[in-house]
């Protein structure tokens, strides 16, 4: 008997929940990433906006000329957006990395799932189908492979992507300390 229904009803329902689970996932990674970055902007205004009352408050309080103009030419304070640079870098590379996570996981996921389906399928065909199962095992186990690869590509490309905002950080830093350097000579 060739009984293939109840095996590809089960193998939809796992496909629609997998589906779900990974629209799940990926929705709360980009909630929880997206509140630690308005965490940050917040937190880098507000830093931002008492540097600047404190600023104000100099010019207001000035004694003489030389204070006063002393208190005007002061330079925004580098050290924020410094801060504010690498948590953020922190940030997108965290993120990147976590949905990089679950969608190789959900990848993973479907394609054991698949291959299990297949495996039902192929014991429930009738004589004959030899020719058919073996292509299909072929492409089976081609598609693995090509997951594996893309797996690995998908890793190098995460840390390229981390390395290259690792470094523009530390030009960054670079960059501000050769400012703060020049502002105080």
């Amino acid at each position: 008997m060739f009984s293939v229904p109840e095996p590809l009803s089960t193998a939809s329902k796992a496909s629609l929940d997998a589906q779900l689970n990974l629209l799940r996932a990926t929705g709360n990674q980009s909630l929880e990433q997206s509140a630690r970055l308005l965490d940050l902007q917040l937190n880098t205004f507000r830093h931002s906006m008492d540097e600047q009352a404190r600023r104000t408050r100099e010019v207001l309080h000035a004694a003489d000329p030389q204070a006063f103009w002393q208190a005007v030419s002061q330079q925004p304070d580098a050290d924020i957006w410094l801060n504010y640079s690498k948590q953020l870098t922190a940030i997108a590379s965290a993120s990147q990395s976590e949905l990089t996570k679950i969608t190789n996981q959900q990848a993973q996921d479907t394609l054991e799932k698949s291959l299990a389906l297949f495996e039902v399928l192929s014991k429930n065909l009738p004589q004959g189908s030899e020719p058919w199962i073996a292509l299909m095992r072929s492409g089976s186990n081609q598609a693995s492979a090509q997951l594996e690869n893309i797996q690995k590509l998908t890793r190098n490309l995460a840390e390229n992507f981390e390395a290259n905002l690792n470094q523009a950080g530390a030009q960054v830093e670079k960059a501000v300390k050769a400012a703060s350097n020049l502002k105080k000579s």
